[in-house]
């Protein structure tokens, strides 16, 4: 006995656990897959709960807000692909006909396609700078973006309330100007930099990283890449815009798949995409927030296990978030010489 528990029932309780792991992580089943994207949107919801009802409010500012609703905004879109994956039934009136669990691969793929890039902008403004006065700078360059970009449709004939709101977010980009102008990290570059960031600055640029002592603008690929995020995955976002642009290609594409009947297991390859890009965001979460790392560690181990080895297998170690696969490495290796024997 140990513990109070034989070695039989402990044996067969890590069998299960095995088992359920290598279901979740390795099946190509519809049920599988579901299964799968629920548990990690279930950790992240529970997640961002307990953050939101514990965290200290002294300790809330407008940078922290930020990553708290882009978080939240990456779950919220995997349940909305959840429900697509599902199926949509519609009744036209007119003339009585009807569709039955509707799957449309290509508006799940707009979704997901916007799940990657909120993943990769997070991780280079939160959690790839190692110093705080960098991540201020970064938030603000993201910020000014954004509010030039609400800029752009102030008209005459804009409803009163909307003008004065307009007119106090000029105000607010005066003020985030004079912040970044005076960042230490801004005031160490050389003219010449200084000039290329204003000009990013002047065309609302935002996807920006700070490198090799200075700044430099890439393109998404390298900002995945800068996340950690392996080449593999990179090609799954090229198949995601085709099927997310109005180009011909998009066009037929979406008529094959219901040519041959293909949509269905087209759809449940993107559902799979956005589960792994929620565990990606749910470790840029906990490494940004300690609450969050410490509430991670009251999942289930079967959660921690699953979120973790998506982000160890398709980017690396540095993004485990517990060390609940060192836990589990033997008594796993154990279970599989098993499962490989009776094969």
């Amino acid at each position: 006995m140990i513990l109070g528990v034989s070695l039989k029932t402990n044996y067969s309780a890590m069998s299960s656990l095995f088992n359920q792991f290598m279901s979740l992580t390795l099946g190509k089943g519809e049920k599988e897959t579901l299964a799968c994207n629920k548990l990690i949107l279930e950790s992240g919801f529970f997640l961002t709960n307990k953050v939101h009802s514990e965290i200290i409010p002294k300790d809330r500012n407008e940078q922290l807000n930020d990553a708290l609703i882009v978080f939240q905004m990456v779950l919220s879109k995997g349940l909305a692909v959840r429900r697509l994956q599902e199926g949509l039934d519609f009744q036209n009136s007119l003339n009585g006909t009807n569709m039955r669990s509707l799957v449309d691969p290509t508006a799940i793929a707009a979704l997901i396609r916007t799940q990657f890039e909120a993943f990769a902008n997070f991780h280079n403004i939160y959690n790839y700078p190692n110093d705080p006065e960098l991540v201020s700078l970064l938030h603000s360059l993201w910020k000014l973006a954004g509010l030039k970009v609400r800029q752009n449709t102030v008209k005459d004939e804009m409803l009163e309330e909307h003008r004065i709101k307009a007119k106090l977010e000029a105000t607010v980009i005066e003020e985030l100007e004079q912040e970044i102008y005076s960042n230490a990290y801004y005031l160490a570059l050389d003219e010449t930099q200084q000039s290329w960031l204003r000009e990013r600055m002047k065309k609302r640029d935002f996807e920006l990283i700070f490198k090799d002592g200075k700044f430099i603008k890439p393109g998404w690929r390298e900002l995945y890449l800068n996340a950690g995020a392996k080449e593999t995955l990179l090609h799954q976002y090229a198949l995601l815009s085709q099927y997310s642009h109005p180009s011909n290609v998009s066009v037929f594409q979406f008529a094959q798949m219901y040519e041959i009947g293909f949509e269905k297991e087209m759809g449940k390859l993107f559902l799979s995409q956005s589960s792994i890009i929620i565990a990606f965001m749910i470790s840029e979460y906990c490494h940004y927030l300690p609450l969050a790392m410490k509430k991670f560690k009251e999942l289930p181990d079967l959660n921690q296990l699953v979120i973790d080895s998506f982000n160890r297998n398709l980017r690396s170690k540095d993004y485990e978030i517990s060390d609940i696969t060192d836990k589990y490495a033997q008594d796993f290796q154990t279970e599989y010489k098993k499962m490989m024997k009776c094969h």
